[in-house]
């Protein structure tokens, strides 16, 4: 059976900035004034991807897109981004000549599926789904805060820490990708 990996795209339909309140977010900085919060919030937007990315969990409501390029298999396990309900998820085939045909899939695992029924030939696999949202956002709303600190403080140029208390934090949460 051959794994295949995918590039993402990624809708938000929850709202990143609600995950941690201004007024807790700017006393965790402990801004007096909204001046900032236009910079502030940019770093959260990046701090929460971030967190998602090394987590390998969903902390917003969006809607996942992946896309997998060809190769000569009429089976495959696609690797999803992040974990899934058992909701729908639409996979859709798109031969060389640009029609599509959905096709039926199965979760084998909490982020991957297996489809057995590729059509020769076969150009892109889209794979479109709503993530699982985790369940314990509370236990890193502390990564967060020290991750959107670490870029408030050193948005002037200079070094940059490589080890990061952050990483402590998340390191519970953190799930393993399949291999």
């Amino acid at each position: 059976m051959l794994l295949l990996t995918g590039s993402t795209t990624e809708t938000n339909t929850g709202d990143p900035l609600a995950i941690i309140p201004w007024v807790t977010m700017k006393a965790h900085l402990k801004q007096n004034t909204d001046d900032d919060q236009v910079v502030i919030n940019a770093y959260m937007l990046a701090a929460v991807s971030f967190c998602e990315q090394y987590l390998n969990r969903c902390l917003v409501a969006k809607t996942v897109k992946m896309y997998y390029q060809p190769v000569d298999t009429t089976v495959a396990t696609l690797q999803l981004r992040y974990h899934f309900d058992d909701q729908a998820v639409t996979v859709t085939v798109i031969a060389a000549d640009g029609t599509e045909a959905s096709v039926t899939s199965t979760k084998i695992a909490p982020d991957a599926i297996y489809v057995p029924d590729l059509p020769t030939g076969w150009q892109l696999i889209t794979v479109e789904y709503t993530p699982s949202i985790y369940e314990d956002i509370p236990g890193i709303i502390p990564a967060i805060l020290m991750k959107v600190g670490e870029m408030y403080n050193n948005r002037e140029d200079g070094p940059i820490s490589k080890t990061s208390s952050t990483i402590s934090i998340l390191n519970r949460h953190r799930i393993k990708r399949h291999a």
